[in-house]
C-alpha cells in the first residue's frame, strides 16, 4: 500500500485570537497558501481564484480546535479590513457575543472597507491635499 504524502503547513502569520483566545488566526495573503494550509489539514479547499479575500472558521471535529483562515489576496488594504470584521463577526458568535449571522454583516464589511479606503491614504500622508480630496469623492 502506498503512502499517502502529507502536505506540509505552509509558514503562515498567525494570531491567537485577542480577548477571548479561542482559537488561531492564519493569514493568507495568495491563493496558493490558502490551497496548501487546507491540503494541510486534508479539506477539499474551495475556489479562491475569483475572490479578493475571505474567511472561513474551521473546527476539527476530534479536538474541538478551531482555526480561522483569513484570506487577502490582492494585497489591497481595504479588502483587509473588510475580512477582519468578517473575522470579528465569526469570533463574536463562536464565543457567545450576540451578533447578527444574517447578511447585515455583509453589508457592514463593505461599508467599513469603503470608509476605510476614503480615510486610510488621508492618514499614512498626515494630512489631506486637493488631488487627495477629489480622488476621495470619486468612490
Amino acid at each position: 500500500m502506498a503512502k499517502v504524502k502529507k502536505v506540509k503547513w505552509p509558514e503562515l502569520p498567525s494570531l491567537l485570537v485577542p480577548l477571548f483566545e479561542c482559537a488561531n488566526i492564519y493569514l493568507c495573503t495568495s491563493c496558493n497558501e490558502w490551497e496548501q494550509a487546507y491540503e494541510a489539514m486534508s479539506i477539499e479547499p474551495i475556489d479562491v481564484s475569483s475572490l479578493a479575500g475571505c474567511v472561513r472558521l474551521i473546527e476539527c471535529t476530534k479536538t474541538g480546535q478551531v482555526t480561522i483562515m483569513l484570506g487577502v489576496f490582492t494585497g489591497q488594504l481595504e479588502v483587509l479590513v473588510h475580512e477582519c470584521a468578517h473575522v470579528a463577526f465569526r469570533v463574536c458568535n463562536l464565543c457567545g457575543v450576540e451578533i447578527n449571522p444574517e447578511g447585515s454583516n455583509e453589508t457592514y464589511c463593505y461599508l467599513l472597507d469603503k470608509v476605510f479606503r476614503f480615510a486610510e491614504p488621508y492618514v499614512r500622508k498626515g494630512g489631506i491635499n486637493t488631488k487627495q480630496a477629489k480622488a476621495a469623492k470619486s468612490l
